[in-house]
């Protein structure tokens, strides 16, 4: 009798453990196909459409590669750094504006890095900036 017990509390703190592992991987890959952004979204939400995010580079982070980041109303929604596919979308007759930095050496407002197969599509955005900083910087993509 107490060689079955030991043996059950084994298998229940080894299933326990890997459903914990299970649900850490799942967390960090994002799922999300199709994420939004708002000028009143915070970075904390799960880029939802009744939850949206604030900044496009957040977004990014919960979308699947080859997703899709639209936003809902007008705002300035930050840099962002793409490595993969994805399009992101300002929307329809609305402004989605991005930001170059100029401090300390400029930053671009939109940098692609992605791979050689993958496809970026940018669509009605407008990319501001101070100074004589790059709007877009291209680096590779499909």
């Amino acid at each position: 009798m107490t060689t079955n017990f030991r043996f059950n509390r084994n298998l229940a703190a080894a299933s326990l453990l890997f459903w914990a592992a299970a649900s850490l991987a799942n967390a960090s890959t994002p799922t999300a196909f199709r994420t939004w952004v708002s000028g009143t979204g915070n970075d904390n939400n799960p880029c939802s459409r009744t939850q949206p995010c604030l900044t496009f580079s957040a977004a990014l982070s919960k979308t699947a590669a080859g997703g899709e980041i639209d936003a809902l109303d007008p705002g300035d929604f930050g840099q962002v750094v793409i490595a993969q596919a994805i399009t992101i979308d300002g929307g329809g007759g609305q402004v989605a504006a991005l930001d170059t930095v100029c401090f300390e050496g400029c930053q671009p407002a939109i940098r692609i890095n992605a791979g050689a197969a993958d496809v970026v599509t940018l669509r009605n955005l407008r990319v501001t900036g101070t100074g004589s900083g790059v709007g877009i910087l291209y680096l590779s993509a499909g």
